[in-house]
């Protein structure tokens, strides 16, 4: 078989992945959260890149194509040969411009100047009205125990009290509750079920007993422990034998730490919590003159669990009424706080900041991108003129290089942005393609 030369012509097709062409398609993949993160990225590693200031709306307002044409005026003057420059002195013009190359700034003088100007105001001439508020300069938000310990403060409490006081604020969790070691993780205490022979009213007032040695504290601590589990012993007893204080002393400041702000503070379970909550809310709160809120402390202490299981005809029976009032009455229930310290816990709330927002307007769906947040770019006026007055060698190839990234840059943010424009599309078109979908 002899072997010849020949010419052919072949038609096929390839796909080229320029450079724009991948940061296009990377930019398409990013989330918006993404996108802000690329971007200020971008904006630390190339200095032509900026966002304007405050009176560039004109500039912000900008058509994407008007946005290319200048770009592209930018790279053409880029490409340019830099003229010849002139030897010629700055007149005061180019002076304020700041067009004045850097080697005629006398920065010795400047820094002095910088160093000797006042920062903040010395003279009082400036109203309170003028400087921050007090909420604003705070470095970290007040916590629970802060907020306690200020209205234990000023509760005209005994030496005694105090310090008892002080122990049970300093032992409550998060949420909180009172327990035995409150570096555990934060959660609700068990509620205990009283037997009917050791129901009592919370609010009864503690029966005054003298106060007792340490050795007795201690005995009737053991006793409670004997007769309930560890994690259900009252942690009330530890503190008033380590503050040296009566049991019933102990109790007297519990409550009344269980009426400051938040209320609820300071219980031993749920239901200590909630009967504190509702009488509360009965007496001094928004349930004063409700009717429907009388029956909460009855429903609290005795039938938490009827609540959870949504048995409200046994607690109707229990308590003869009508069901519509034990609903009416569980409504109110849903306006107490079973974690009262929580709203001291400083933990920053986590938003979900979503990509579009779909709005029907009349009949018609509407898409809408989020462009909260993100940064409209434009190329640095000083770096172009920088190109159009001649630099170095140097400086002109790596002005042009960081150009050529910033123009990418903008031009796959705009053109992602626009593939990606507001649609609007009518609800019935949406139904007919979802039924032939599933037809």
């Amino acid at each position: 078989m002899a072997l010849e030369l020949k010419q052919s012509l072949r038609m096929s097709q390839q796909l080229v992945m320029t450079p724009q062409l991948q940061q296009a398609i990377k930019l398409l993949q990013l989330s918006r959260l993404e996108l802000v993160d690329l971007i200020r990225s971008e904006m630390e590693q190339n200095p032509l890149l900026e966002e304007p200031q405050d009176g560039a709306e004109a500039e912000l307002n900008e058509a994407p194509a008007e946005l290319v044409s200048t770009l592209n005026q930018s790279i053409e003057a880029s490409e340019l040969p830099a003229p010849a420059p002139e030897p010629a002195q700055p007149d005061l013009k180019k002076t304020n411009e700041g067009d004045v190359k850097r080697d005629d700034i006398d920065w010795e003088q400047y820094l002095d100047n910088y160093q000797t100007q006042h920062t903040a105001p010395s003279s009082g001439n400036f109203s309170s009205e003028d400087l921050p508020s007090y909420q604003d300069t705070l470095t970290r938000a007040e916590d629970l125990t802060q907020h306690l310990m200020a209205q234990l403060r000023y509760a005209a409490l005994s030496e005694e009290e105090e310090r008892i006081g002080g122990l049970i604020i300093g032992n409550l969790n998060r949420d909180g509750y009172l327990v035995i070691d409150p570096d555990l993780t934060p959660s609700v205490p068990l509620t205990i079920e009283p037997s009917p022979s050791q129901a009592v009213d919370a609010d009864a007032a503690p029966k005054e007993v003298p106060a007792v040695a340490p050795e007795a504290l201690e005995a009737l601590r053991r006793a409670q422990e004997a007769r309930k589990p560890k994690s259900e012993a009252d942690p009330l007893i530890p503190l008033a034998l380590e503050a040296g204080v009566s049991a019933a002393t102990a109790e007297k400041v519990l409550k009344r730490i269980q009426r400051f702000d938040p209320v609820g503070c300071g219980s031993r379970d749920l239901r200590e919590c909630l009967m504190v909550q509702a009488k509360h809310y009965i007496t001094e709160g928004e349930g004063k003159d409700d009717p429907d809120a009388e029956l909460l402390p009855q429903i609290v202490s005795r039938h938490l669990k009827n609540v959870e299981a949504k048995k409200y005809q046994a607690i109707a029976k229990d308590l003869h009424v009508s069901l519509d009032e034990i609903v009416a009455s569980i409504k109110l229930l849903g306006r107490l706080d079973p974690k009262p310290g929580r709203g001291f816990s400083g933990d920053e709330p986590q938003y979900i900041t979503p990509d579009v927002y779909i709005h029907k307007i009349g009949e018609n769906y509407v898409t809408v991108l989020n462009d909260d947040g993100l940064s409209k770019l434009r190329i640095s006026q000083h770096y172009r003129n920088a190109l159009k007055n001649g630099a170095a060698s140097q400086t002109k190839e790596y002005i042009q290089e960081k150009l050529r990234s910033a123009v990418w840059l903008i031009r796959s943010i705009h053109g992602t942005r626009s593939r990606t424009a507001p649609r609007r599309r009518p609800r019935s078109t949406s139904r007919r393609s979802c039924a032939a979908r599933c037809g």
